[in-house]
Protein backbone atom coordinates (compact mmCIF):
# COMPACT_ATOMS: atom_id res chain seq x y z
CA UNK A 1 0.00 0.00 0.00
CA UNK A 2 2.94 2.25 0.85
CA UNK A 3 4.56 1.70 -2.56
CA UNK A 4 1.53 2.25 -4.27
CA UNK A 5 0.90 5.54 -2.41
CA UNK A 6 4.02 7.14 -3.47
CA UNK A 7 3.81 5.84 -6.86
CA UNK A 8 0.65 7.75 -7.03
CA UNK A 9 2.36 11.01 -5.70
CA UNK A 10 5.68 10.66 -7.85
CA UNK A 11 4.64 14.15 -9.50
CA UNK A 12 5.00 15.68 -5.98
CA UNK A 13 8.03 13.47 -4.68
CA UNK A 14 10.55 12.42 -7.44
CA UNK A 15 11.45 9.09 -7.34
CA UNK A 16 14.60 8.15 -5.25
CA UNK A 17 14.01 4.72 -4.58
CA UNK A 18 16.74 2.84 -2.43
CA UNK A 19 16.43 -1.09 -0.82
CA UNK A 20 18.95 -1.13 1.25
CA UNK A 21 20.87 1.48 3.71
CA UNK A 22 24.42 0.28 4.57
CA UNK A 23 24.32 1.91 7.96
CA UNK A 24 21.97 -0.14 9.32
CA UNK A 25 21.30 -2.81 7.10
CA UNK A 26 17.61 -2.70 7.24
CA UNK A 27 15.74 -2.66 4.38
CA UNK A 28 13.69 0.91 3.62
CA UNK A 29 11.07 2.34 1.63
CA UNK A 30 12.96 6.16 0.90
CA UNK A 31 11.35 9.15 -1.30
CA UNK A 32 13.14 12.24 -1.50
CA UNK A 33 12.22 15.48 -2.62
CA UNK A 34 15.30 16.97 -4.51
CA UNK A 35 14.29 20.59 -4.67
CA UNK A 36 13.91 21.35 -0.83
CA UNK A 37 16.22 18.82 0.36
CA UNK A 38 13.12 16.52 2.50
CA UNK A 39 13.60 13.03 2.80
CA UNK A 40 11.44 10.41 4.23
CA UNK A 41 12.58 6.99 5.26
CA UNK A 42 10.03 4.32 6.66
CA UNK A 43 11.60 1.76 8.01
CA UNK A 44 9.72 -1.55 6.58
CA UNK A 45 10.72 -4.63 8.75
CA UNK A 46 11.11 -3.65 11.81
CA UNK A 47 9.62 -0.18 13.85
CA UNK A 48 12.89 1.36 15.02
CA UNK A 49 12.95 4.77 15.81
CA UNK A 50 16.69 4.96 16.87
CA UNK A 51 17.28 3.97 13.61
CA UNK A 52 15.30 6.59 11.83
CA UNK A 53 16.82 8.87 14.02
CA UNK A 54 20.29 7.85 12.88
CA UNK A 55 19.42 8.05 8.90
CA UNK A 56 18.23 11.47 9.61
CA UNK A 57 21.67 12.58 10.53
CA UNK A 58 23.80 11.05 7.46
CA UNK A 59 23.72 14.68 6.44
CA UNK A 60 24.16 17.80 7.93
CA UNK A 61 20.90 19.14 5.96
CA UNK A 62 18.72 16.17 7.55
CA UNK A 63 20.07 16.81 10.86
CA UNK A 64 18.68 19.25 11.70
CA UNK A 65 14.95 18.84 10.84
CA UNK A 66 13.15 16.98 13.57
CA UNK A 67 10.35 14.36 13.09
CA UNK A 68 7.21 17.35 13.65
CA UNK A 69 9.12 19.53 11.54
CA UNK A 70 8.92 16.93 8.42
CA UNK A 71 5.37 16.26 9.33
CA UNK A 72 4.67 20.31 8.91
CA UNK A 73 6.82 20.59 5.60
CA UNK A 74 4.31 17.59 4.13
CA UNK A 75 1.53 19.03 4.98
CA UNK A 76 2.15 22.29 3.25
CA UNK A 77 3.54 20.23 0.31
CA UNK A 78 0.25 17.76 -0.04
CA UNK A 79 -1.96 20.93 -1.78
CA UNK A 80 -5.09 19.56 -3.38
CA UNK A 81 -3.76 16.16 -4.19
CA UNK A 82 -6.69 13.44 -3.16
CA UNK A 83 -3.39 10.82 -2.96
CA UNK A 84 -1.24 12.92 -0.94
CA UNK A 85 -3.64 13.78 1.78
CA UNK A 86 -4.50 9.85 1.88
CA UNK A 87 -0.34 9.77 2.09
CA UNK A 88 -0.03 12.24 4.88
CA UNK A 89 -2.78 10.41 6.86
CA UNK A 90 -1.39 6.95 6.40
CA UNK A 91 2.22 8.93 7.21
CA UNK A 92 0.87 10.28 10.83
CA UNK A 93 -0.47 6.60 11.36
CA UNK A 94 2.96 4.97 10.24
CA UNK A 95 5.12 7.56 12.70
CA UNK A 96 2.68 6.98 15.45
CA UNK A 97 2.68 2.87 15.01
CA UNK A 98 6.88 2.81 14.63
CA UNK A 99 6.78 5.21 18.00
CA UNK A 100 4.70 2.68 20.03
CA UNK A 101 6.87 -0.77 18.86
CA UNK A 102 9.79 0.87 19.26
CA UNK A 103 9.77 1.30 22.82
CA UNK A 104 8.99 -2.33 23.05
CA UNK A 105 10.88 -3.77 20.57
CA UNK A 106 13.73 -4.13 22.65
CA UNK A 107 13.53 -2.58 25.83
CA UNK A 108 16.45 -3.28 28.04
CA UNK A 109 15.88 -4.08 31.47
CA UNK A 110 19.70 -4.66 32.25
CA UNK A 111 22.65 -3.86 30.40
CA UNK A 112 25.89 -3.87 30.84
CA UNK A 113 28.31 -0.84 32.16
CA UNK A 114 31.64 -2.53 32.26
CA UNK A 115 33.56 -5.55 31.42
CA UNK A 116 33.50 -8.30 34.06
CA UNK A 117 31.55 -11.81 35.46
CA UNK A 118 28.10 -12.14 34.74
CA UNK A 119 27.31 -12.76 38.41
CA UNK A 120 28.91 -9.93 39.45
CA UNK A 121 26.40 -6.96 40.34
CA UNK A 122 28.68 -4.58 39.18
CA UNK A 123 29.06 -6.00 35.62
CA UNK A 124 25.17 -3.72 35.16
CA UNK A 125 23.74 -1.06 36.10
CA UNK A 126 22.00 -0.61 38.72
CA UNK A 127 24.27 -3.27 40.46
CA UNK A 128 21.87 -5.97 39.72
CA UNK A 129 21.90 -9.46 38.31
CA UNK A 130 19.89 -10.33 35.26
CA UNK A 131 16.95 -12.13 36.38
CA UNK A 132 14.13 -14.03 35.61
CA UNK A 133 12.56 -12.80 32.54
CA UNK A 134 15.15 -9.78 31.88
CA UNK A 135 15.97 -8.43 28.73
CA UNK A 136 19.61 -8.21 29.02
CA UNK A 137 22.05 -6.10 26.44
CA UNK A 138 25.78 -6.46 26.42
CA UNK A 139 27.45 -3.72 25.43
CA UNK A 140 29.61 -2.92 22.78
CA UNK A 141 33.35 -2.57 24.01
CA UNK A 142 32.49 -5.23 27.14
CA UNK A 143 33.01 -8.47 27.31
CA UNK A 144 30.94 -10.63 30.18
CA UNK A 145 31.96 -13.60 31.23
CA UNK A 146 29.31 -16.31 31.76
CA UNK A 147 30.12 -18.19 34.83
CA UNK A 148 26.97 -19.68 36.74
CA UNK A 149 25.03 -22.35 36.74
CA UNK A 150 20.89 -20.77 36.73
CA UNK A 151 17.66 -22.03 36.18
CA UNK A 152 16.30 -18.09 35.99
CA UNK A 153 15.25 -17.91 32.49
CA UNK A 154 16.85 -14.88 30.47
CA UNK A 155 13.72 -13.59 28.16
CA UNK A 156 16.25 -12.06 25.54
CA UNK A 157 19.78 -11.57 25.73
CA UNK A 158 21.49 -8.84 22.91
CA UNK A 159 25.31 -9.19 22.62
CA UNK A 160 26.92 -6.00 21.02
CA UNK A 161 30.22 -6.89 22.67
CA UNK A 162 31.30 -10.26 24.01
CA UNK A 163 29.42 -13.20 26.27
CA UNK A 164 31.95 -15.42 26.66
CA UNK A 165 31.48 -18.57 28.54
CA UNK A 166 33.82 -19.49 31.35
CA UNK A 167 35.91 -22.28 30.63
CA UNK A 168 37.02 -23.00 34.65
CA UNK A 169 33.60 -23.70 35.84
CA UNK A 170 30.12 -26.03 34.50
CA UNK A 171 27.51 -23.50 33.49
CA UNK A 172 24.02 -23.52 32.42
CA UNK A 173 22.39 -20.64 30.53
CA UNK A 174 18.23 -20.73 30.04
CA UNK A 175 17.33 -18.17 27.40
CA UNK A 176 14.50 -17.01 25.27
CA UNK A 177 16.85 -16.35 22.35
CA UNK A 178 20.38 -14.63 21.93
CA UNK A 179 20.84 -12.30 19.46
CA UNK A 180 24.18 -11.06 18.15
CA UNK A 181 24.34 -8.45 16.09
CA UNK A 182 26.07 -4.99 16.73
CA UNK A 183 22.78 -2.92 15.92
CA UNK A 184 21.78 -0.21 18.86
CA UNK A 185 18.61 -2.36 19.09
CA UNK A 186 16.97 -5.35 16.97
CA UNK A 187 13.95 -6.40 16.97
CA UNK A 188 13.13 -10.39 18.28
CA UNK A 189 9.64 -10.63 16.69
CA UNK A 190 10.73 -9.75 13.13
CA UNK A 191 10.97 -12.67 10.71
CA UNK A 192 14.52 -13.79 11.25
CA UNK A 193 14.78 -15.16 7.91
CA UNK A 194 15.96 -11.68 7.01
CA UNK A 195 19.07 -10.08 8.37
CA UNK A 196 19.41 -7.63 11.44
CA UNK A 197 23.12 -7.04 10.47
CA UNK A 198 24.90 -4.16 11.59
CA UNK A 199 27.38 -0.97 9.93
CA UNK A 200 30.50 -3.00 8.31
CA UNK A 201 32.56 -0.69 10.02
CA UNK A 202 31.05 -1.63 14.18
CA UNK A 203 33.13 -3.73 15.96
CA UNK A 204 32.17 -7.32 15.90
CA UNK A 205 30.09 -8.80 18.54
CA UNK A 206 30.51 -12.19 19.53
CA UNK A 207 28.89 -15.51 21.89
CA UNK A 208 32.19 -17.44 22.23
CA UNK A 209 31.29 -20.71 23.84
CA UNK A 210 34.89 -22.03 23.74
CA UNK A 211 37.06 -21.33 20.41
CA UNK A 212 38.37 -23.98 18.34
CA UNK A 213 42.05 -23.48 19.51
CA UNK A 214 40.77 -23.17 23.30
CA UNK A 215 37.81 -24.62 23.63
CA UNK A 216 35.76 -25.37 26.83
CA UNK A 217 38.01 -28.21 27.84
CA UNK A 218 36.81 -32.01 29.21
CA UNK A 219 35.35 -32.06 32.45
CA UNK A 220 33.97 -28.65 32.07
CA UNK A 221 30.16 -28.25 30.91
CA UNK A 222 28.79 -25.25 29.34
CA UNK A 223 24.62 -26.10 28.44
CA UNK A 224 22.29 -23.69 27.07
CA UNK A 225 18.46 -24.04 27.51
CA UNK A 226 16.29 -22.44 25.36
CA UNK A 227 13.29 -21.25 27.11
CA UNK A 228 9.54 -20.85 25.17
CA UNK A 229 8.56 -17.13 26.56
CA UNK A 230 4.84 -16.21 25.05
CA UNK A 231 5.96 -12.92 24.73
CA UNK A 232 8.50 -13.29 22.05
CA UNK A 233 6.98 -14.86 18.46
CA UNK A 234 7.33 -18.53 18.31
CA UNK A 235 8.35 -18.75 14.35
CA UNK A 236 11.62 -17.25 15.61
CA UNK A 237 12.10 -17.64 18.89
CA UNK A 238 13.53 -19.49 21.01
CA UNK A 239 16.83 -19.21 19.34
CA UNK A 240 20.31 -18.67 18.93
CA UNK A 241 20.88 -15.67 16.04
CA UNK A 242 24.11 -13.91 14.53
CA UNK A 243 23.45 -11.39 12.46
CA UNK A 244 26.98 -9.86 11.37
CA UNK A 245 28.15 -11.17 14.36
CA UNK A 246 30.88 -14.19 15.39
CA UNK A 247 29.55 -17.64 16.58
CA UNK A 248 32.01 -19.90 18.11
CA UNK A 249 30.46 -23.16 19.68
CA UNK A 250 33.40 -25.53 20.56
CA UNK A 251 33.72 -28.56 23.17
CA UNK A 252 36.26 -30.65 24.28
CA UNK A 253 37.70 -32.24 21.17
CA UNK A 254 37.20 -35.73 20.16
CA UNK A 255 39.69 -38.28 18.39
CA UNK A 256 36.74 -40.35 16.67
CA UNK A 257 33.17 -39.38 16.86
CA UNK A 258 31.88 -42.97 15.87
CA UNK A 259 33.77 -46.35 15.01
CA UNK A 260 32.77 -49.37 13.25
CA UNK A 261 32.54 -52.50 15.39
CA UNK A 262 34.85 -55.01 15.03
CA UNK A 263 33.11 -57.78 15.72
CA UNK A 264 29.80 -58.98 15.99
CA UNK A 265 27.33 -58.02 19.10
CA UNK A 266 24.21 -60.69 19.63
CA UNK A 267 21.05 -59.55 21.71
CA UNK A 268 21.40 -59.82 25.34
CA UNK A 269 25.24 -58.74 25.05
CA UNK A 270 26.54 -55.80 27.22
CA UNK A 271 29.94 -55.67 25.62
CA UNK A 272 31.19 -53.79 22.02
CA UNK A 273 34.40 -54.63 20.55
CA UNK A 274 35.31 -51.68 18.38
CA UNK A 275 37.80 -51.57 16.24
CA UNK A 276 40.28 -48.86 17.62
CA UNK A 277 40.26 -47.32 20.85
CA UNK A 278 38.10 -44.39 22.63
CA UNK A 279 39.64 -43.27 25.12
CA UNK A 280 38.51 -39.89 25.21
CA UNK A 281 34.96 -41.17 25.54
CA UNK A 282 33.66 -41.39 28.48
CA UNK A 283 31.93 -43.23 31.32
CA UNK A 284 27.80 -41.75 31.64
CA UNK A 285 28.41 -40.64 28.02
CA UNK A 286 25.15 -41.79 25.55
CA UNK A 287 25.67 -43.86 22.45
CA UNK A 288 24.32 -45.55 19.44
CA UNK A 289 24.55 -49.05 17.71
CA UNK A 290 23.16 -49.01 14.26
CA UNK A 291 21.34 -51.47 12.77
CA UNK A 292 23.64 -53.63 10.89
CA UNK A 293 21.35 -56.43 8.69
CA UNK A 294 18.60 -55.61 6.15
CA UNK A 295 14.67 -55.33 7.13
CA UNK A 296 12.85 -58.03 6.03
CA UNK A 297 10.47 -57.64 3.26
CA UNK A 298 9.97 -54.98 0.60
CA UNK A 299 12.06 -52.00 2.23
CA UNK A 300 9.99 -49.70 -0.17
CA UNK A 301 6.99 -50.42 1.42
CA UNK A 302 8.07 -50.55 5.16
CA UNK A 303 7.41 -46.80 5.83
CA UNK A 304 9.11 -44.61 8.85
CA UNK A 305 11.40 -46.55 10.76
CA UNK A 306 9.75 -44.80 14.17
CA UNK A 307 6.75 -46.19 13.26
CA UNK A 308 6.82 -49.30 12.02
CA UNK A 309 8.42 -51.55 14.53
CA UNK A 310 11.91 -52.21 12.75
CA UNK A 311 14.49 -49.99 14.38
CA UNK A 312 17.02 -52.00 15.51
CA UNK A 313 19.39 -48.77 16.31
CA UNK A 314 19.57 -49.02 19.89
CA UNK A 315 20.52 -45.99 22.36
CA UNK A 316 22.83 -47.10 25.67
CA UNK A 317 24.79 -45.33 28.41
CA UNK A 318 28.18 -46.54 28.64
CA UNK A 319 29.83 -47.84 31.89
CA UNK A 320 32.99 -48.66 31.12
CA UNK A 321 35.65 -48.19 28.49
CA UNK A 322 38.85 -50.72 28.04
CA UNK A 323 40.72 -49.81 25.16
CA UNK A 324 38.40 -51.01 22.12
CA UNK A 325 36.06 -52.10 24.27
CA UNK A 326 33.21 -50.33 25.93
CA UNK A 327 30.48 -52.06 28.21
CA UNK A 328 26.82 -50.86 28.23
CA UNK A 329 24.18 -50.35 30.89
CA UNK A 330 21.69 -52.37 29.38
CA UNK A 331 21.69 -55.75 26.87
CA UNK A 332 21.59 -54.96 23.50
CA UNK A 333 17.69 -56.06 22.04
CA UNK A 334 18.83 -57.22 18.60
CA UNK A 335 21.58 -58.62 17.01
CA UNK A 336 24.46 -56.63 15.00
CA UNK A 337 26.57 -58.76 12.90
CA UNK A 338 29.24 -57.96 11.38
CA UNK A 339 29.76 -59.13 7.94
CA UNK A 340 32.84 -60.40 5.75
CA UNK A 341 35.47 -60.21 7.94
CA UNK A 342 34.36 -56.56 8.88
CA UNK A 343 33.80 -55.00 5.59
CA UNK A 344 30.29 -54.19 6.61
CA UNK A 345 29.73 -53.47 10.62
CA UNK A 346 27.31 -51.18 12.40
CA UNK A 347 28.72 -48.21 13.97
CA UNK A 348 28.73 -47.30 17.18
CA UNK A 349 28.50 -43.25 17.70
CA UNK A 350 28.57 -41.39 20.48
CA UNK A 351 26.00 -38.67 21.47
CA UNK A 352 27.31 -36.78 24.07
CA UNK A 353 29.69 -33.80 24.28
CA UNK A 354 30.52 -31.27 27.05
CA UNK A 355 29.26 -28.27 25.34
CA UNK A 356 25.51 -28.39 24.67
CA UNK A 357 22.73 -26.19 23.15
CA UNK A 358 19.27 -27.70 23.30
CA UNK A 359 15.54 -27.08 23.98
CA UNK A 360 14.44 -26.65 27.80
CA UNK A 361 11.08 -28.58 26.73
CA UNK A 362 11.26 -30.78 23.84
CA UNK A 363 7.35 -31.42 23.65
CA UNK A 364 6.88 -27.77 23.93
CA UNK A 365 7.71 -24.75 21.71
CA UNK A 366 11.65 -25.94 20.17
CA UNK A 367 14.59 -23.88 19.38
CA UNK A 368 16.92 -23.26 16.81
CA UNK A 369 20.17 -21.63 15.45
CA UNK A 370 21.32 -19.07 12.74
CA UNK A 371 24.51 -17.60 10.82
CA UNK A 372 23.13 -15.03 8.74
CA UNK A 373 25.20 -13.14 6.07
CA UNK A 374 28.89 -12.05 6.83
CA UNK A 375 28.81 -13.71 10.32
CA UNK A 376 31.62 -15.47 11.20
CA UNK A 377 32.29 -18.23 13.50
CA UNK A 378 32.38 -22.43 13.71
CA UNK A 379 31.41 -24.74 15.63
CA UNK A 380 33.19 -28.18 16.95
CA UNK A 381 32.54 -31.07 19.41
CA UNK A 382 29.51 -29.52 20.39
CA UNK A 383 25.85 -31.14 21.42
CA UNK A 384 22.41 -29.38 19.37
CA UNK A 385 19.74 -31.53 20.85
CA UNK A 386 15.99 -31.81 20.33
CA UNK A 387 16.09 -28.81 18.57
CA UNK A 388 13.80 -27.64 15.34
CA UNK A 389 11.28 -26.56 14.63
CA UNK A 390 8.39 -29.40 12.93
CA UNK A 391 7.14 -28.51 9.66
CA UNK A 392 8.57 -24.60 9.92
CA UNK A 393 10.84 -23.75 7.22
CA UNK A 394 14.14 -22.47 7.69
CA UNK A 395 14.22 -23.42 11.56
CA UNK A 396 16.97 -26.37 12.43
CA UNK A 397 19.29 -27.03 14.53
CA UNK A 398 22.24 -25.70 12.59
CA UNK A 399 21.15 -23.41 9.87
CA UNK A 400 23.67 -21.16 7.93
CA UNK A 401 21.40 -19.51 6.08
CA UNK A 402 22.20 -17.45 2.91
CA UNK A 403 25.89 -16.41 4.09
CA UNK A 404 27.41 -16.92 0.83
CA UNK A 405 31.12 -16.74 1.11
CA UNK A 406 31.26 -14.21 4.06
CA UNK A 407 31.84 -17.16 6.34
CA UNK A 408 34.64 -18.61 4.06
CA UNK A 409 36.48 -21.27 6.30
CA UNK A 410 34.19 -22.07 8.52
CA UNK A 411 33.15 -25.48 9.62
CA UNK A 412 30.80 -27.58 11.35
CA UNK A 413 32.98 -30.12 12.81
CA UNK A 414 32.53 -33.27 15.00
CA UNK A 415 29.11 -32.22 16.55
CA UNK A 416 25.79 -34.30 17.79
CA UNK A 417 22.80 -33.38 16.31
CA UNK A 418 19.81 -35.73 17.43
CA UNK A 419 16.65 -35.88 17.98
CA UNK A 420 15.76 -32.96 15.47
CA UNK A 421 12.26 -32.14 14.64
CA UNK A 422 13.52 -30.42 11.35
CA UNK A 423 17.10 -31.92 9.95
CA UNK A 424 20.46 -31.37 11.66
CA UNK A 425 22.54 -29.03 9.59
CA UNK A 426 21.30 -26.72 6.67
CA UNK A 427 23.50 -25.39 4.85
CA UNK A 428 21.46 -22.71 2.34
CA UNK A 429 23.10 -20.53 -0.13
CA UNK A 430 26.48 -21.03 1.65
CA UNK A 431 29.76 -21.79 0.37
CA UNK A 432 33.22 -22.40 1.34
CA UNK A 433 31.93 -24.44 4.54
CA UNK A 434 33.18 -27.84 5.80
CA UNK A 435 30.91 -30.08 7.23
CA UNK A 436 32.62 -33.14 8.68
CA UNK A 437 32.64 -36.21 11.49
CA UNK A 438 29.19 -35.42 12.33
CA UNK A 439 26.75 -37.69 14.35
CA UNK A 440 23.22 -36.82 13.15
CA UNK A 441 20.68 -39.29 14.74
CA UNK A 442 16.99 -38.62 14.23
CA UNK A 443 15.39 -36.24 12.38
CA UNK A 444 11.87 -35.55 10.55
CA UNK A 445 12.84 -34.70 6.91
CA UNK A 446 16.71 -35.78 5.84
CA UNK A 447 19.31 -34.46 7.96
CA UNK A 448 22.33 -32.94 5.62
CA UNK A 449 20.32 -30.73 3.49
Amino acid sequence: RTHSAVSRSQQDFPKTWHAYCSMTGRRLFTWTNCKDDLMYSLIKETQNLNTLIRLMALTDKVRSIEMRDLSNRYEQRKGHNPSVQRMSMMLKTVCIIITFFSMFAMADDIKSVKSGSWSDGSTWDGGNVPGQGDNVLVDSGHVVLYDKISSDEIRLIHVRGTLEFSRTQNTQLDVGTIFISSRTSIDPDQDCSIGQTGAAWDVRPALEIGTFDNPIPAGIEARIRLTHFSSLDEDCNPSVQTHGGRMDIHGAPMKRTWVKMAETAMDGETEIKLTEAVNDWNVGDRIIVTRSRRPQGNIVSNGSFRGNGMQETEERIITAINGNRITIDQPLDHPHPVWKGGQHAGEVANLSRNVIIESKNPNGVRGHTMYHWSSKGSISYAEFSHLGKEGTLGRYPVHYHIVKSTNRGSFVLGASIHNSANRWDTVHGTDFLVVKDNVGYKTHGHGYF
